[in-house]
């Protein structure tokens, strides 16, 4: 399997799995999530089935049987808060058409905005 930019490592249950980015998966995770706000809420949440979509959608997973496989291996993982980084990453990056938004630090962010922040 290769790896691309979009692609995402999560571990469940002990297993590594490479959530992929693709145009169904953002479409099925948007339509499930309603949006990406919907999605980031839901994370913050810790909501299972926004997780569940997010992981289903990444490992192009779609039957009933696909869905509470995936629910009870992110219950042997620890539960949603367990998996919180890996699947706002992936949330992030496939709602972004499959590239990783670029990470600004604050003194960037600041200096952007013509706000300069000081120094520690």
């Amino acid at each position: 399997m290769s790896f691309d930019e979009g692609d995402v490592e999560i571990i469940l249950d002990g297993k590594k799995y490479v959530l992929k980015s693709s145009a169904r998966a953002m479409r099925s995770v948007s339509l499930a999530c309603d949006g990406h706000m919907g999605v980031l809420g839901g994370l913050a949440q810790y909501r299972a089935e926004t997780a569940i979509v997010l992981i289903c959608a990444g490992l192009n997973k779609t039957s009933n049987k696909d869905v509470e496989e995936i629910n009870e291996l992110i219950f042997k993982s620890g539960g949603v808060p367990a998996l919180i980084e890996p699947l706002r990453i992936y949330a992030e990056t496939v709602m972004n058409g499959g590239k990783r938004p670029k990470e600004d630090s604050s003194e960037e962010a600041g200096e952007a905005s013509g706000n300069p922040q000081p120094s520690a």
